[in-house]
């Protein structure tokens, strides 16, 4: 029924507004258009409620962000001026420095995968900037993103701001209105894991100003500060590390040597060099980024550790996983690495990550791990990512954290839902994952509403926090094009790099990225309410949240994985409709609290 009657309010809305209108002799229009879709001209989708308005209405917490997207059409070559006001209600303001708004630039985004020119390409409105005077050009259409970030001690009420869009002629004033509830938003990591893997042997190779330095050097990790200031903004707080070169095999345009050197003298002895590693690892630590570190891998996709020898060469030695030598060898490097650890204080935060590796060889891993002690009888905790289904096997009640690929996540599964219920019992921790060939995804060619529904979708399954594949794995230079030989476009980051001749390197965010973050704080929300709400009211509350549409994806002609029908409209029915509960649930609060205090 609550669908129905989202659905008709929907439809009058989307009724009662066309798409952009360009009327004759301007040099511009513009509106409102919707963040969770990249394009400004699909009529047929209900996310067009927002489009064409010079007028919006948001509504946010205290402590929370709230975005809103401009289009902007232009009848003749133009130049144009963006700027914001404070937002004001009667007696305070939200002040101008909370107030992020920015030109979202285009990146060049092949439909399918490899670098076949042949294949179409789009022009994603994704990078967000700070650039507040741009070109347009006629009939394009650009796009401007708006972050009101609201401070926890504001005041709630309702705050009125404009956006103002200025040619030399023309000047245009966009409204919005924005609603603070009283409600404070909590930090979501006190709540979720969020896993981005990071590539920081990508801005080595790809700034000029980096050229012939050294990794992990004091100018490369100015560079890397940049990248994590973004990465812990959002929550992420897991360091990738590598102990040994290529955890997975060569699948990124840059190489992934290991951070800590296995040394191999002339007479066969060996120690290791965790100079790089510690360099990393205290970076990370500064940053905040500081509350586990994903240790790859024991279990490498070729079962090889490469030795540094006197003279500098690499040898790469591959071994057979389970075999005298391979526990001999791998014993000494855990027992060498939690002595590490221990004096460096981050046993506690560390794990051994197995990555989607065959079973009979993640057992072998396992019981290796669980056999080498600390000198207080600890064994270093354990990690992994599965892209099947578990199958009660008793192991994964030795792995402390699971992730588990959304492909392989069924809809309705009791057993599913109870291996999950099983592992928060024992106290373990399982989340989300997404990568290339799944649907939803955070490609650049997907919709933004994807990402947001899926990190909805991980609170419905009861997951613990989301992993997502890679936050900067940067191909040679993402600021021209996006194409790569393996995956789908996009899906090798979620951070831009700066102009590779750039002398102080600043990062910039991805509209995907903050899709991130906008599901984990509509998650945050639903728990909040979850807790503060009469118990039937709690329960209409949870009913409504969890009826969510499964959809699936289908491989393009070209190789990507797409959305198949309608999946995109029914993903954004669901997006806005958890909108919408929450803040009809979130208001329903805000009276019982004030009744209650009279």
């Amino acid at each position: 029924m609550h669908k129905v009657i989202f659905l008709i309010l929907l439809t009058i809305s989307l009724l009662t507004n066309s798409l952009l209108i360009h009327a004759e002799g301007e040099e511009f229009s513009c509106g409102f258009t919707y963040f969770g879709s990249h394009e400004v001209d699909a009529s047929q989708n209900e996310a067009y409620v927002f489009q064409n308005k010079d007028t919006l209405s948001l509504t946010g917490w205290r402590n929370d962000e709230v975005y809103a997207k401009v289009a902007i059409h232009a009848n003749t070559d133009t130049s144009l001026k963006v700027s914001s006001s404070s937002f004001k209600n009667q007696n305070e303001q939200i002040e101008d420095s909370n107030i992020e708004i920015g030109l979202l630039k285009e990146a060049n985004a092949s439909l399918g995968i490899g670098y076949d020119t042949s294949i179409p390409h789009v022009s994603i409105p994704e990078i967000i900037t700070t650039e507040k005077e741009f070109e347009v050009l006629s009939n394009q259409t650009r796009y401007i993103w708006i972050t009101i970030k609201i401070p926890s001690s504001q005041t709630p009420g309702v705050y009125e701001g404009f956006i103002n869009i200025e040619s030399n002629q023309t000047k245009k004033e966009l409204k919005i209105n924005l609603t603070v509830l009283s409600h404070v938003l909590e930090d979501s990591t006190s709540r979720y894991s969020l896993n981005l893997w990071q590539y920081p042997f990508s801005s080595l190779r790809y700034y000029d100003c980096l050229e012939g330095v050294e990794p992990f050097s004091e100018k490369h990790l100015q560079v890397l500060k940049e990248e994590l200031k973004i990465y812990h903004a959002i929550g992420g707080r897991s360091i990738t590390v590598s102990i040994l070169d290529e955890p997975w095999g060569h699948q990124t345009y840059d190489d992934y040597p290991s951070m800590v050197d296995w040394v191999r003298n002339s007479d066969y002895s060996i120690y290791f060099d965790f100079s790089k590693f510690d360099a990393w690892v205290n970076l990370c630590m500064e940053c905040g980024v500081d509350e586990r570190i994903d240790t790859f891998s024991i279990l490498p996709f070729d079962n090889a550790v490469t030795y540094v020898l006197e003279d500098g060469s690499r040898v790469r030695y591959p071994m057979v996983v389970g075999s005298d030598e391979w526990k001999d060898v791998w014993t000494y490097f855990l027992t060498t690495y939690i002595e590490h650890l221990e004096e460096k204080g981050w046993f506690e935060k560390t794990y051994i990550f197995i990555d989607e590796r065959d079973m009979g060889q993640v057992e072998e891993a396992v019981k290796l791990i669980k056999g080498i002690k600390n000198q207080k009888g600890q064994s270093l905790k354990i990690a992994s990512a599965i892209n099947r289904v578990p199958n009660n096997e008793s192991v994964f009640d030795e792995i402390d954290y699971v992730s588990i690929s959304i492909a392989a996540t069924p809809d309705e599964s009791e057993s599913f839902d109870e291996f999950i219920k099983h592992r928060k019992e024992l106290g373990l921790e399982t989340t989300l994952y997404n990568c290339s060939t799944n649907f939803p995804n955070t490609f650049a060619i997907s919709e933004p509403d994807e990402t947001i529904w899926t990190l909805e979708y991980m609170e419905k399954k009861g997951f613990d926090g989301f992993l997502r594949w890679a936050l900067n794995a940067w191909n040679e230079n993402p600021n021209q094009t996006l194409d790569y030989q393996h995956f789908e476009a996009g899906d090798i980051l979620l951070i831009y790099p700066d102009l590779k001749d750039t002398s102080s390197p600043i990062p910039k965010r991805t509209v995907r990225l903050n899709m991130i973050e906008y599901g984990l704080h509509n998650n945050m929300k639903y728990h909040y309410l979850c807790e503060q709400l009469p118990p039937k009211m709690r329960q209409q509350l949870i009913m409504e949240f969890n009826e969510m549409n499964r959809t699936y994806g289908a491989y393009n002609m070209y190789g990507s994985m797409v959305a198949s029908h309608d999946a995109n409209r029914i993903i954004t029915f669901d997006v806005l409709k958890h909108e919408s509960i929450i803040n009809k649930y979130a208001r329903l609060l805000e009276y019982i609290e004030r009744i209650n205090q009279e």
